[in-house]
């Protein structure tokens, strides 16, 4: 005599529950019910509208279906009528709204392209793995987004907005979440661009206003996040016994430090820069410069690189903190430098470093350790 087939599921109450099935169930029909039930269960917790496909299933199975399911803690009687509250467009909308600067800056892009590929009408708890994994192919492929690099990044900021819809309790599991979809952002080194001493000198002769040469020397020797942490900044963050300024990071304000961190102002080219206008100010509430978007800044920086006669590089605004950071690691610890610049050694290493043609000529400059120098073979030696 053939066993009866069991199915152990978590009901509303948070107890689990056993099961049994005729032996004849198919392995199908058990995965199809648990898969029906789960969501069935999610919704109820949630007090959300249930599936249209999935009333339709236990309609078309009868009162046994019905019975198990209700043992679960699941009611038929009344509906609620909150399918907007699952709806991608409007969950998108309420989860960046509890954000802010920089991180809902980025957030709105990745959310944007979830909508085009979805539809903003998209109930959030259909989507499943192999939604997951069309929509990194569509990135690459249709978006044309750079597959270990920003195809990533959106991945990964779809993936927190699914682990949020997991914390409210509107689907039981992240599909964005696994291996198989990778979020780690790859480096792509053939972007990364050393501005170099003379197209600094030739930037810095262009600049027009007080407002532009503040932001460059912020960008190019500080090495500020753009336009974050520089929209920031007040005149009483600089303390002029310790010429020091007082650097607020949005972005790293869930870390430890809050975001904070102080770096020198006593570089030659930004020392003169910031006396000058700290003279000029009108409180010390007042910014240092007035607060500018993103895409204000890139606007301002390609108007430099227009009249400089320079071409646009990738990475346009990133780029000046690289040159930045491989200029203080000439001169400065590499731990001091990731305390001043915001950021840990490593990522430092993986995300900034460059190597300069002056590190060559520093390296034929070196002096020698030997009493007796290796001679150079001549040309008839060398053939």
């Amino acid at each position: 005599m053939k066993k009866s087939k069991r199915v152990q599921l978590r009901g509303v109450n948070g107890k689990r529950v056993n099961m049994k099935f005729p032996p004849s169930t198919t392995k199908e029909e058990l995965g199809t019910f648990k898969r029906v039930a789960q969501r069935l269960v999610q919704s109820q917790l949630g007090n959300l509208a249930f599936f249209p496909q999935d009333i339709t299933y236990v309609q078309s199975h009868g009162k046994k279906i019905t019975d198990k399911l209700r043992l679960l803690g699941v009611s038929f009687d009344e509906q609620p009528e909150k399918a907007d509250d699952t709806q991608i467009g409007n969950y998108l909308s309420r989860f960046i709204a509890s954000k802010s600067g920089e991180t809902e800056r980025k957030l709105n892009d990745a959310a944007r392209r979830l909508e085009r590929f979805f539809g903003r009408n998209k109930d959030i708890r259909e989507i499943d793995k192999t939604d997951a994994e069309s929509f990194l192919k569509w990135l690459i492929e249709s978006e044309g987004l750079a597959a270990k690099s920003t195809a990533r990044r959106t991945l990964g900021y779809a993936s927190q907005v699914m682990n949020r819809a997991v914390s409210d309790g509107l689907v039981l599991r992240n599909p964005f979440a696994g291996k198989d979809l990778p979020k780690a952002v790859c480096p792509d080194k053939k972007r990364w661009r050393l501005i170099t001493a003379e197209e600094t000198s030739r930037l810095w002769n262009v600049l027009q206003t007080e407002e532009d040469r503040i932001r460059f020397v912020l960008l190019r020797y500080l090495g500020l996040r753009a336009p974050s942490e520089i929209n920031e900044l007040t005149w009483k963050d600089l303390d002029w016994q310790s010429l020091q300024l007082t650097i607020r990071s949005p972005k790293l304000q869930h870390h430890g430090t809050k975001g904070q961190r102080a770096c020198p102002i006593t570089h030659p080219d930004v020392l003169p820069v910031l006396q000058n206008a700290f003279e000029k100010r009108g409180t010390d509430d007042a910014p240092i410069v007035r607060p500018i978007s993103h895409a204000s800044l890139t606007k301002r920086v390609k108007l430099w690189l227009g009249a400089a006669g320079l071409d646009l590089w990738p990475q346009l605004l990133v780029n000046f903190r690289r040159s930045a950071v491989t200029d203080a690691c000439s001169y400065l610890p590499s731990h001091v430098v990731a305390s001043y610049f915001g950021h840990s050694e490593a990522i430092s290493y993986a995300n900034y470093r460059m190597t300069a043609a002056s590190h060559a000529d520093a390296l034929a400059a070196a002096p020698s350790l030997l009493e007796s120098r290796p001679t150079m073979p001549s040309e008839e030696e060398a053939a």
